[in-house]
């Protein structure tokens, strides 16, 4: 739903952005400013708009490397009304040539930046997750679910973070990273998500389903209701290991 174009090789990506074959490419993914998830999630920066800004600054200022900022598709898929690239224009109406700005109806896919790209820059997307099980390095700047799990760079503080990316060349993300990043993917994507009858899937849908229509009165014979509902009253943690 959110990738509008095919995946392209790392050459033609890096050729339809003007990024020399030689350069260091980071590639910064942005939430869509009205997702909760990402709300009050700071730490690095005062605000998302603010770690762009001062991200396109240092970078002008970097011999060898290019930034790619790839504004989230949700913006044109759902819609908002806080536009991150109007945003960011204002502030610094004309890019350095070494930044390359993505429009969200691009029609691009963001498997290809995470498979072209040297270094992941992420505010709280789950991209930051799904480049770190490619075994590429991620520098998270907010707080997510997937921070501090061993995989990923985690600065807490303005300095710590351009001194990440001060020292490119040693960020990686080696086999032991890129195993726990994929162990983590396993447990949050697949063991702790719960299938809801009354849901069906819907791959078109930007929700992954819609809800079906259904006798409230019958929901606590669903077993899962039950599982989550004991496990709360419990307080214990909630994993849906009877699932096969």
């Amino acid at each position: 739903v959110f990738n509008l174009g095919p995946e392209e090789d790392v050459a033609s990506l890096r050729h339809r952005f003007g990024v020399p074959d030689d350069a260091k490419l980071v590639t910064m993914f942005t939430n869509v400013l009205w997702d909760a998830a990402a709300a009050n999630r700071e730490i690095c920066f005062q605000n998302a708009i603010e770690w762009v800004v001062k991200t396109c600054r240092w970078i002008e200022n970097q011999k060898g490397v290019h930034l790619i900022i790839k504004v989230h598709p949700a913006e044109n898929v759902i819609g908002t009304r806080q536009p991150f690239k109007d945003l960011l224009l204002q502030r610094i109406p004309h890019l350095p040539s070494n930044v390359h700005l993505v429009a969200p109806d691009a029609k691009v896919n963001s498997f290809s930046f995470c498979a072209a790209s040297d270094v992941g820059l992420v505010h709280t997307s789950t991209v930051g997750l799904e480049m770190a099980n490619l075994g590429k390095p991620v520098v998270l700047v907010a707080k997510c679910h997937y921070r501090g799990k061993g995989f990923t760079f985690d600065p807490n503080s303005e300095s710590e973070y351009f001194s990440l990316l001060g020292d490119l060349k040693n960020l990686k993300c080696g086999p032991e990273m890129q195993g726990l990043a994929k162990r983590y993917a396993f447990l949050s994507l697949c063991k702790y998500q719960y299938p809801f009858p009354f849901v069906t899937r819907d791959p078109t849908s930007v929700y992954g389903g819609r809800l079906e229509d259904f006798d409230p009165a019958t929901l606590l014979d669903r077993p899962i209701l039950k599982y989550l509902i004991k496990a709360i009253e419990n307080v214990e943690p909630i994993m849906y290991l009877e699932r096969r």
